[in-house]
């Protein structure tokens, strides 16, 4: 202190002067970050037989988008918990308790996904799957239009969106007029989910949050990276562990 009395509240003033460039840089990573330019969440959130509202799709002018300054490459999601934090909707696709695919998206809905997520399989699989059983709400009917397209010998299960019961009448006839004109893999899709033997096969779909959990289990649930491109690596590392350790419980035993 006799020595020299201000040491340590220039200290303090260095300390205090770095942390606020420190945050003035993550706000300007943030703000580099154009939400206009992310995929809206309300898209084909509708339910089927439902028009959009005159003025928008609620009719309320959009809420403005907010970006976090600890990783700018996470948007703001609502969590099972009901807490809205920083957040990557990751996609996982398996098959025999077996990662085939796997990738972090920015996000908070799965329409649209699963196009891109077969292709990843076809690529590291070297082939396509016979059947695609994807969650509730995940595909869409161009979704489904466009993978009959591209890969005709792979069936879909995936239940149809839900149908508003108090429709009006004419929104009614609008369904009826819509589902008839509707192409021929969408009719299929329909008489598929509605059958016995496709309710039985879309069962199996749950198979995968076995998967879910043993990622979870090993802290998958909560990422230390920032930024899109280390979450990815982090995911893919979490597959190829899942998958080492799942082969080898499969094998089978020494004979004694």
């Amino acid at each position: 202190m006799e020595a020299d009395s201000a040491a340590g509240e220039r200290r303090l003033s260095k300390r205090r002067l770095s942390a606020a460039e420190d945050r003035a840089r993550r706000v300007a990573a943030a703000l580099a970050k154009n939400p206009k330019t992310a995929p809206r969440d309300d898209e084909g959130d509708q339910s089927e037989g439902d028009e959009p509202p005159a003025g928008g799709k609620s009719g309320k002018p959009p809420k403005e988008e907010r970006v976090s300054t600890t990783d700018p490459d996470a948007p703001l999601m609502r969590l099972a918990d009901g807490a809205v934090r920083p957040a990557y909707n990751v996609q996982v696709a398996s098959a025999c308790g077996f990662v085939v695919a796997i990738d972090p998206v920015q996000r908070r809905n799965d329409r649209g996904l699963a196009p891109a997520i077969v292709a990843q399989v076809k690529q590291r699989c070297g082939k396509l799957p016979d059947r695609l059983l994807a969650d509730t709400g995940a595909m869409t009917a161009a979704d489904i239009d466009t993978l009959a397209q591209t890969h005709p010998s792979m069936q879909v299960f995936s239940p149809p969106p839900a149908r508003k019961d108090a429709s009006k009448p004419a929104s009614k006839a609008r369904y009826e007029r819509n589902r008839a004109a509707e192409p021929q893999c969408l009719k299929e899709w329909r008489a598929r989910m509605d059958s016995e033997e496709g309710q039985a096969v879309y069962k199996r779909r749950s198979n995968t949050e076995h998967v879910h959990a043993r990622l979870k289990n090993r802290g998958f649930d909560h990422m230390v990276l920032r930024g899109l491109a280390k979450v990815r690596t982090a995911c893919l590392l979490h597959a190829v562990t899942h998958n080492l350790m799942w082969a080898i419980s499969r094998r089978a035993p020494k004979p004694t």
